[in-house]
This record gives structure tokens, sequence and C-alpha cells, in this order.
């Protein structure tokens, strides 16, 4: 979904609402440029995985992880 500044600014607290209980994210443009209001606990995942995935070795051995944990839940046939 998309909005302008104008109508998030006059829409706001309805916004929010919307945004809480749909748990998708809005952007919102302006003549100023592109901003996305979110959820804070989705933004607060987003932070985390970024924070997670800053250092190249740590990146590595998440990666790592995943593959095998894939492996271990798809049986060989």
């Amino acid at each position: 979904m998309t909005v302008s500044a104008d109508e998030a600014s006059r829409t706001l607290p309805a916004l929010i609402d919307r945004i809480a209980a749909s748990h998708h994210a809005v952007e919102i443009v302006s003549s100023n440029g592109r901003a996305v209001l979110m959820p804070a606990d989705e933004y607060a995942s987003w932070q985390e995985t970024a924070h997670l995935f800053r250092s190249p070795k740590n990146a590595r051995r998440l990666l790592d992880a995943y593959e095998q944990a894939l492996m271990e839940s798809y049986p060989r046939t």
C-alpha cells in the first residue's frame, strides 16, 4: 500500500492501527522522497537480522546452520 505524505499525516492514527492489525508496511511518498511505516516488531526483527549478518563470519555461520537444518528437514530419497 502506498499513500501520500498528506494523506498519512491526515490519517496517521488510523494508518497506525491498520498497520498494527495487518502487519504490513505502508510506503509514504512525497515530493521530498519515500519512507516506510511498518510495525515496530517488524522493524526490530529487521534490525536484529541486519546486526546478525553485519559480520561476514557470523553470516556464514548462520547460512551454514540454515542449510544444515534444511538438509535435516527433508529426508533423502
